[in-house]
C-alpha cells in the first residue's frame, strides 16, 4: 500500500492534525483501517433504518383529501353543450371523453378529439 503524501498534507491543513492523525484519517477514509465509532454509528443506523432517505419532515400529519373540484366557467360549459349537441346531431359515434373537456368523434375509420381551452389573458 502507498500513502499518498499530498492528500495527507491536504489534511493536515485542513483539520490541523499531526502527521500521524491525518495518515490515520487518510487510511480509514481509504478503507485501509477500520474506526471502530463510525462502524457503530453505521451499524445503528442500519438498524434504524436511516439514511440518504431519513428526513426531517413530520410524516403523522395526515394529506388533505378530496381538495377543491374545479368546475368550468359558465360560457365554457354552455360552450360545450352546444357542440356536443350540434356534433351528436351530424354523427352518432360521440363519446364524451371529459366533461366539460374532451369530446371524442367516430367518423368512418378516423377518430377525432375535440378539446375545449379557455384561454386567458396575459398581464402586462
Amino acid at each position: 500500500m502507498r500513502i499518498d503524501k499530498k492528500e495527507v498534507k491536504k489534511l493536515m491543513e485542513k483539520y490541523q492534525l499531526t502527521e500521524e492523525e491525518a495518515t490515520k484519517l487518510w487510511l480509514e477514509d481509504e478503507g485501509y483501517e477500520i474506526n471502530e465509532e463510525v462502524e457503530e454509528m453505521t451499524r445503528k443506523a442500519k438498524i434504524n433504518k436511516t439514511g440518504a432517505k431519513a428526513s426531517a419532515i413530520d410524516k403523522t400529519k395526515k394529506k388533505k383529501k378530496g381538495g377543491s373540484k374545479y368546475k368550468a366557467p359558465t360560457e365554457k360549459q354552455e360552450l360545450y353543450q352546444f357542440l356536443v349537441e350540434k356534433i351528436k346531431e351530424k354523427y352518432e359515434n360521440v363519446e364524451i371523453m371529459n366533461e366539460n373537456k374532451l369530446i371524442g368523434v367516430q367518423v368512418g375509420d378516423l377518430f377525432f378529439k375535440i378539446d375545449v381551452i379557455k384561454h386567458t389573458k396575459k398581464g402586462k
